[in-house]
């Protein structure tokens, strides 16, 4: 079954695809916090927590970031 989560985690095959996508989102005034555990995935990933603070406009800069940047498989 499908899970909803206010949690959403982009992890990546190369560290320059990493590099790029944290270039867009700083330019777009996005701040992404960034995980590496050491018993997580090899070059960490992207965390963004989703609330009820942030407002509609947040959101529609996050989507519209995430939705023009090329898709990791």
């Amino acid at each position: 079954p499908k899970v909803c989560s206010p949690i959403i985690t982009i992890k990546f095959k190369t560290e320059a695809a990493k590099a790029q996508l944290k270039k867009v989102l700083l330019r777009a005034g996005i701040y992404p916090s960034f995980i590496h555990y050491p018993s997580g995935p090899k070059g960490g990933f992207f965390r963004f927590a989703i609330s009820s603070e942030h407002t509609q406009a947040q959101l529609k800069k996050l989507a519209d970031v995430l939705t023009k940047f090329p898709r990791q498989s």
